[in-house]
């Protein structure tokens, strides 16, 4: 009495559907929930969420040495800015002198 498992095929899914499911596990349903209503493995609606977060994850990084290298850049022009002021300071209080 051996039953055979028949293997399901393979079923591709498109990005859209992938953020609707992860659009609903993020409104706060449950994955088993969704898994349920969907017809599909809890397995890959974990799978999806963790390469979501994964990629949030590289692009925030991304998003923060690029914010990163600004703020150094509006640091430097600041400096310049600071130092042009004191020039200018100083320039004024030298004609600004009675002769």
């Amino acid at each position: 009495m051996s039953s055979k498992t028949t293997k399901q095929p393979w079923r591709k899914y498109d990005a859209g559907f992938k953020a609707q499911v992860l659009t609903k596990v993020e409104n706060g349903q449950s994955v088993p929930e969704v898994a349920k209503e969907l017809g599909i493995s809890e397995g890959i609606i974990y799978q999806w969420k963790s390469k979501s977060t994964t990629n949030r994850s590289n692009k925030d990084d991304s998003r923060v040495s690029e914010l990163e290298r600004e703020v150094a850049q509006l640091k430097q022009q600041l400096r310049q800015a600071e130092t042009e002021r004191d020039i200018l300071k100083k320039a004024a209080l030298i004609f600004a002198k009675p002769t």
